[in-house]
């Protein structure tokens, strides 16, 4: 298993578990679906770079892009390093290391 699967697995998680307390805590409805959303993309993301690694990095990569406009589009407007910030980071941290396995 690769580094990059090992971390969609983990964006997978993380945005799942991160869309949950959003509900949790605020009962914001969007940040449940966008993080379960996210999540399930990564997951198929990972699962994809076993059977087809090129359009598994692609997958996760535009995975990354959205939760990347959706942190910079938060932030922008909140000017709030958690959460907004950190999906940005996140986004284009995870949207460089797929892309470096794509290309």
């Amino acid at each position: 298993m690769a580094s990059t699967e090992n971390l969609n697995i983990g964006m997978a998680v993380l945005s799942s578990l991160g869309g949950c307390m959003g509900y949790a805590k605020k009962g914001s409805v969007p940040s449940l679906v966008g993080g379960v959303g996210l999540g399930a993309a990564y997951g198929v993301s990972a699962w994809l770079c076993d059977e087809n690694p090129s359009a598994g990095y692609t997958v996760g990569l535009a995975a990354s892009v959205v939760m990347a406009i959706v942190g910079a589009m938060r932030y922008k407007k909140s000017k709030k390093v958690m959460p907004a910030g950190m999906l940005l980071i996140m986004g284009l941290f995870a949207g460089v290391c797929n892309l470096f396995n794509i290309v």
